[in-house]
């Protein structure tokens, strides 16, 4: 990882850790992936337009590098 890829993802887990300090974010991590980096977030917005707008916020999509968030709205939940 180059200085500037550490740099875009100390401020993409800063952005994060904000999100989930405000509870925003419920979960948020890294997932081992043998075919690629990527992560998971759990997030709880009143609509899909909150958690976009959220997520269109973090440092490394507004660093127009090709990351992207793919959001998939969850139909229940289990506790």
């Amino acid at each position: 990882m180059s200085d500037e890829e550490a740099n875009l993802m100390g401020r993409h887990a800063m952005y994060i850790q904000g999100l989930i300090d405000s509870g925003t974010i419920i979960l948020a991590g890294p997932v081992d992936d043998p075919d690629g980096s990527w992560g998971v977030v759990v997030m709880q917005a009143a609509s899909l337009e909150e958690a976009t707008e959220h997520l269109h916020q973090d440092p490394v999509i507004l660093s127009n590098q090709g990351f992207e968030y793919k959001i998939f709205p969850m139909l229940g939940l289990m506790r």
